[in-house]
């Protein structure tokens, strides 16, 4: 997990745009996503978007703890510290990044405090109380990550649940979900969730943030083999959160595969699966649970914070490592889906075989970008990506061989990749 250290404010200041400022302006003033749509002139779905790059950028969880940055960072303090960087050629200020926590270490020999007539005194920054992890004993010399509560080696699992003779819903069953607004323009869904409906791994990340797995149980959606088109069955779900709320899990919902085993390294957890056709499992981990401070609320540390399935021979079906952009494979390594983000972070992608995609625009405004894939063979492919004016534009298209590829945008951009030949809605 993220906490903010808000003594280095100002250099997360700076990596604000002014429209991301103006939006956590009205994020500190209380104002829903409607509402800060409606202030700006932008949609729904632009706020939203804004409100969840402001977030990664400012390396917190909440709207609450945005909202505290801002007002700190609005403070007497605040204005004074910029006043005298102006004037001093250093500032005792280091950060070190360890493992998704950010470590700040200050020095100050003085502070003199500057007020006008009528400013208030600076009130001290807003505190995230230190959660420290717990480790599970999986291995038999277990060594925690800094920002996960669970030791390298292998990871013991529970299936929770498990349905035979099962399926997804087609595409015509799910239009009720394709034609809701949360999830597209009224007639499809938006790309982003087309690659969810196509995907055959669900990770909840954090099965106690309810919200934030809308998605998944949207477009996760089965039902027996035979049953009428007009009553859908859920996926079956383990225990609720709400009765777990002091046990700390994750949880890996599958289509037309089983788990085999799972590991951790570094807070990355491998799992590796066999084909079974026509099967749904719900799969929890770590067995047992490991405690969750209640207290803590929704900054509770992860057991893991990045995932990779994976089949017997170690070919990677899934990846989704934290912050850096998802990718999704089929059993013979056709690519099903990515995402393109330039705000996450680099990580290699290894194709297995060669790909013709199409970088399509969402929901989310993105101005023309230079996108360049480097392959860790040496060779590099740069392509220009059009600017985003509707959702399904294809903004741009490219031809990977196989190979471990990195992808590195030059702008603010946020692209589905799909399969150039794949199925549309």
């Amino acid at each position: 997990m993220r906490r903010i250290h808000l003594g280095g404010s100002h250099q997360r200041d700076s990596v604000l745009t002014e429209r991301q400022r103006a939006v956590l302006q009205l994020i500190a003033a209380g104002k829903t996503n409607a509402e800060i749509g409606e202030a700006l002139g932008i949609s729904l779905d632009g706020a939203k978007w804004h409100v969840t790059e402001i977030l990664t950028r400012l390396q917190v969880q909440t709207r609450e703890q945005a909202a505290d940055w801002w007002r700190h960072e609005q403070s007497v303090l605040q204005r004074a510290s910029r006043l005298f960087s102006q004037f001093r050629p250093m500032t005792a200020l280091g950060g070190i990044a360890l493992g998704g926590t950010v470590l700040a270490a200050v020095g100050v020999g003085a502070v003199v405090m500057l007020m006008r007539p009528g400013d208030a005194p600076a009130s001290p920054p807003p505190t995230v109380p230190a959660v420290a992890p717990t480790v599970v004993p999986v291995a038999p010399t277990p060594t925690a990550t800094p920002s996960t509560l669970v030791a390298d080696g292998p990871v013991a699992f529970t299936v929770c649940s498990q349905q035979n003779n099962y399926r997804k819903l087609t595409v015509a069953e799910m239009q009720d979900v394709f034609t809701n607004k949360r999830f597209g323009d009224g007639v499809k869904p938006f790309p982003v969730d087309w690659g969810m409906y196509e995907s055959n791994y669900y990770w909840i990340e954090d099965p106690h943030a309810v919200s934030a797995n809308i998605e998944n149980a949207a477009f996760s959606q089965g039902k027996p083999v035979g049953e009428s088109p007009a009553t859908p069955v859920q996926n079956p779900n383990c225990p609720t959160p709400d009765s777990r709320q002091d046990q700390s899990y994750q949880a890996l919902w599958l289509y037309d595969h089983r788990v085999v085993s799972m590991s951790a390294e570094s807070g990355i957890l491998t799992v590796e699966v066999e084909p079974a056709g026509g099967t749904f499992e719900n799969v929890e981990f770590p067995h047992p649970s490991a405690p969750r401070d209640v207290r803590a609320g929704k900054n509770a540390i992860l057991p893991f914070v990045g995932l990779r399935v994976v089949d017997a021979a170690g070919h990677v079906l899934a990846i989704d490592p934290g912050l850096a952009d998802e990718w999704e494979f089929g059993d013979q390594g056709a690519v099903l889906s990515g995402l393109l983000n330039s705000r996450q972070t680099r990580t290699p992608v290894p194709f297995r075989v060669g790909a013709d995609l199409d970088l399509v625009c969402d929901q989310l405004p993105t101005l023309a970008t230079t996108v360049t894939f480097a392959s860790t063979q040496g060779s590099d492919i740069t392509t220009h990506a059009a600017a985003c004016t509707a959702p399904w534009q294809v903004a741009a298209s490219v031809h990977l061989q196989p190979g471990d590829w990195t992808v590195t945008l030059d702008g603010d951009a946020y692209y589905t990749v799909l399969p150039k030949d794949g199925p549309r809605p």
